[in-house]
């Protein structure tokens, strides 16, 4: 009874000690990609930041965090194909998380990008009213009025103005698209 395993069992029990391991930590592996990219990103290493990010979605797609960072990262780069990529991700991960703010104003300004305002507006207006944010009312109703709506861009300002009487950039909205 007192016989070493071999070498391949204990491989074995190592592999699946790290399998289980891995399982139960995956959110906190992935939070740890999320600072090692934050980390890359602060450096001007956007690359290694993205790939990161990218790693930590892999690992764990429900964290917000993760989608947010790498959405924004993927926006970052400018190039159609990063922009489908990150409306990809944000909507797959929108799928399972639909009350997420954030990735949903990530989403949305990779809309405006693609200059696809409509989306842009629903998803900004959607955001809001989650939030409370009167900053994605005014995105909200730039959006509308890129759209085509001037009295839909109109009163997503006016909305922004209720949350917050003095809120600037509502009430300069408002005044050059007076009437």
């Amino acid at each position: 009874m007192n016989r070493t395993f071999s070498r391949s069992r204990r491989f074995a029990v190592v592999t699946c000690a790290l399998l289980v391991a891995a399982a139960a930590f995956k959110s906190q592996l992935a939070q740890a990609l999320v600072v090692r990219g934050d980390e890359f990103a602060y450096r001007g290493q956007s690359l290694r930041a993205l790939s990161h990010y990218a790693r930590a979605v892999r690992l764990d797609p429900q964290s917000g965090i993760a989608t947010d960072r790498y959405v924004f990262a993927l926006m970052q780069r400018h190039s159609r194909s990063a922009l489908r990529s990150a409306i990809a991700s944000a909507s797959a991960y929108l799928e399972r998380n639909s009350n997420d703010d954030t990735v949903l104003a990530d989403r949305a300004l990779c809309y405006l990008l693609t200059r696809q305002y409509s989306q842009a507006r629903r998803d900004f207006e959607r955001a809001a009213r989650i939030s409370s944010d009167p900053r994605a009312y005014v995105f909200a109703g730039w959006a509308a009025l890129r759209a085509g709506d001037r009295k839909g861009a109109r009163a997503m300002w006016r909305r922004a103005l209720t949350l917050n009487p003095h809120f600037g950039p509502a009430r300069v909205a408002l005044a050059e698209h007076a009437g």
